[in-house]
């Protein structure tokens, strides 16, 4: 419950050091205040931290990070997963760990305990903007023209 400015101030300590891409923010923070006529985003801006508005869609947050952690076979053959979450991250290990689903929504996660869900939505706002590429098609007309110029390729030999 900071102030922006407190607020501000407090990710820059934490953000010291660290290259910072870009930043999340969910779409409340981009609505206008009565008061200021300013939104939330714009006073961070002004701090000097620039915030891109996520989407409150939280279904397809959930889908899309489970896509990103399904664990796969690389080519080496060693299992994996397109994240990976490092034992540097504590908190988001127990709090994902902990988290439990919505009883009435099984494709969401329960809101209570709420300070449970504060790591887990700073992801699932990440990814639900990032959803996990589908594999391309394959190209039949491709395939069979690779097929007769190799075949061409070989004959008589």
């Amino acid at each position: 419950g900071l102030i922006i400015p407190k607020a501000a101030e407090a990710m820059k300590q934490a953000e010291q050091g660290e290259d910072i891409y870009l930043r999340y923010a969910p779409p409340d923070m981009f609505g206008r205040s009565n008061e200021s006529g300013r939104t939330r985003a714009e006073i961070f801006d002004s701090y000097g931290l620039h915030f891109e508005r996520s989407s409150n869609d939280r279904i397809s947050g959930w889908a899309n990070l489970k896509e990103w952690l399904q664990v796969y076979t690389n080519p080496e053959g060693k299992e994996t997963a397109r994240l990976k979450i490092f034992k540097n991250c504590p908190n988001l290990i127990r709090t994902l760990q902990s988290i439990a689903r919505d009883k009435k929504k099984p494709n969401d996660c329960a809101n209570e305990p709420h300070e449970l869900t504060h790591a887990p939505d700073a992801l699932r706002y990440l990814f639900v903007l990032r959803p996990f590429g589908a594999k391309p098609k394959e190209n039949k007309k491709n395939r069979m023209y690779y097929s007769e110029v190799e075949s061409l390729l070989s004959y008589g030999t």
